[in-house]
């Protein structure tokens, strides 16, 4: 599987970073899964940034029922829904 479309490193915190991929929204919500299930085992944690609200109620939907069978990753699968993404400014965590 290719790396992730980039890393980030918590702010203040030390130790691995997390995978971000930016969902376009044409990639089948199975390949989504399958990419999450790959960086969850080797980054601390997996940040998707999404760029439309039914795309991130998607994959919110999806982040919520992988939390609920793996609770320890709670806190570590984050979605981010960029409303104005060409602005720059306006967003809102999904998950």
């Amino acid at each position: 599987m290719s790396r992730p479309d980039g890393e980030w490193w918590e702010p203040a915190v030390w130790g691995s970073p997390w995978a971000v991929e930016v969902d376009t929204g044409k990639a089948p919500l199975s390949r989504i899964e399958a990419r999450l299930d790959a960086w969850r085992r080797v980054y601390s944690g997996v940040l998707w940034v999404v760029l439309s609200s039914h795309r991130a109620q998607e994959v919110g939907e999806l982040a919520r029922s992988w939390l609920e069978e793996w609770r320890s990753l709670e806190g570590r699968i984050r979605v981010l829904w960029l409303q104005a993404w060409w602005e720059g400014g306006a967003h809102e965590w999904v998950v």
